[in-house]
C-alpha cells in the first residue's frame, strides 16, 4: 500500500482564546516626617488575574478530541507593600541612614470555571522526577493559596526503617497501606512576607553599606534530602543519609511531610566598605577605593541548601519545580 502525509487539527481549535486579563486596584499613602527625616509610601493592593489559560475537558463528539485549551481561572493576591527611608543620624564626620522594603501577599486561586467550562475543584500540580515515581508534591485548590504542599504525615519508622504515616483517621499505618485520601495539607511554599534593608553608614572619607533581605512564613520542600539523603537510595548520598536520616534504613523517597521545612531566612547579601581618597589634581579629583562581599551569610533553620535559591514565583513555590537540578549559591568578594 501507499503512505501518505496529510494535514489535521492536533488539538481541538478555540477562536476564543485571548491574552489573560489583570485587575489592579492600589490605595497608597506616601509621607514624609520629622523634617524630611522619615520618607516612604504605604499601599495596600488587590490584584485580580482572570481568564487564565488552562486545558479543559469537553465531549466528543461535537469535539474532535477530550480537552481544550481556554481562558477559564481566576487568582486573586491582595497585600500591603511599604517603602520607608530614615535618614537617622546626620552630623559633620558621621551619617546613617537605611532604607526597608516589604511586602505581604494574601493568595487565593479564587475558581477554575466560568459559564462555559466547568473545572476541577483541584488539580495536582509538582510532579517529582524519578527514581521510584514519587507522585505529585503539590495541589492547586479552589479558594485555597498557591503552593499548598499535599502529602503523607510522617508517623516515624518501623521495625525495619521503613516509613510509617498517619490515615486520614489519625492511625499509625505503613506507608505501603497509604492512600490518596490519606494524604492532606502539610504545608505552603509561598511566602506571606518578603522584605529587604539597606543600612547605609559614612565617618569622615570611610563609606560602609550592608544589603539584607529575607522571606517568612512559607515552608520549603528539603528535595535534596528526598532524592540524596536516604540510605535505600542508590544515587549519590548526602552525609545526613548516617546522621539525621539514619534511623530511615530502608525507607525509599516517597513524599511526607517529614522534608517539609521552614523555610524563614535572612541573608547578608551585600556588605560594602569603601574609602574615598580627595586628591583634587588638575584631571583626578578624588579615588575611591572599596571591597565589596556578596552572599556572606544566611540565618535559616532550614538544613538544605541556600532557601533562597528555591523558586516562589510561579505555581510550584517552595520548589524546584519536582526536580533537583539547583544553581548553587556562592561567597563572591570582589
Amino acid at each position: 500500500g501507499n503512505n501518505f502525509h496529510v494535514w489535521g487539527p492536533s488539538k481541538n481549535v478555540n477562536s476564543e482564546l485571548r491574552w489573560e486579563k489583570g485587575h489592579n486596584q492600589n490605595i497608597g499613602l506616601d509621607f514624609s516626617l520629622f523634617k524630611h527625616k522619615v520618607t516612604g509610601s504605604f499601599n495596600y493592593f488587590h490584584r485580580k488575574q482572570s481568564d487564565l489559560l488552562g486545558s479543559y475537558s469537553v465531549s466528543v463528539p461535537p469535539n474532535l478530541f477530550s480537552t481544550i485549551y481556554a481562558n477559564v481561572g481566576t487568582l486573586r493576591n491582595t497585600g500591603f507593600e511599604l517603602d520607608i527611608t530614615v535618614n537617622a543620624v546626620r552630623t559633620k564626620d558621621f551619617t546613617y541612614s537605611f532604607t526597608l522594603v516589604g511586602a505581604t501577599n494574601n493568595n487565593k486561586f479564587v475558581s477554575f470555571s466560568n459559564d462555559i467550562y466547568k473545572g476541577q475543584k483541584y488539580y495536582s500540580t509538582c510532579s517529582m522526577a524519578n527514581p521510584n515515581n514519587p507522585g505529585y508534591l503539590q495541589r492547586i485548590e479552589e479558594g485555597e493559596r498557591i503552593g499548598n504542599y499535599f502529602t503523607y504525615r510522617y508517623a516515624g519508622v518501623d521495625k525495619k526503617g521503613d516509613w510509617l504515616i498517619y490515615d486520614k483517621k489519625g492511625n499509625v499505618i505503613p506507608v505501603a497501606q497509604g492512600t490518596e485520601e490519606d494524604k492532606s495539607v502539610t504545608g505552603n511554599g509561598l511566602p506571606k512576607f518578603t522584605g529587604s534593608m539597606t543600612h547605609n553608614f559614612t565617618y569622615k572619607n570611610f563609606d560602609l553599606s550592608v544589603a539584607l533581605r529575607g522571606a517568612a512564613g512559607f515552608d520549603i520542600f528539603n528535595v535534596h534530602d528526598f532524592y540524596f539523603g536516604l540510605q535505600s537510595m542508590t544515587t549519590n548520598q548526602l552525609t545526613t543519609a548516617y546522621s539525621k536520616n539514619a534511623h530511615i534504613t530502608t525507607g525509599k523517597n516517597v513524599i511526607t511531610d517529614y522534608f517539609i521545612e521552614p523555610g524563614d531566612y535572612l541573608k547578608i547579601d551585600n556588605v560594602t566598605l569603601g574609602y574615598t581618597m580627595n586628591l583634587n589634581k588638575k584631571y583626578i579629583e578624588k579615588i575611591r577605593l572599596f571591597g565589596t562581599a556578596n552572599n556572606l551569610y544566611t540565618f535559616t533553620k532550614f538544613t538544605g541548601v541556600d532557601p533562597s535559591t528555591y523558586e516562589v514565583n510561579g505555581l510550584t513555590p517552595g520548589t524546584f519545580g519536582g526536580g533537583y537540578n539547583s544553581y548553587p549559591s556562592a561567597f563572591q568578594f570582589i
